[in-house]
């Protein structure tokens, strides 16, 4: 379970990331 939770808080990491960095791009 450890592991799966960690690979979901990375995976929504990396989303936020690249959303901000298409956001930043945008402006």
């Amino acid at each position: 379970m450890v592991n799966r939770a960690a690979g979901v808080v990375l995976a929504v990491v990396f989303l936020i990331k690249r959303f901000e960095k298409v956001i930043y791009r945008n402006n």
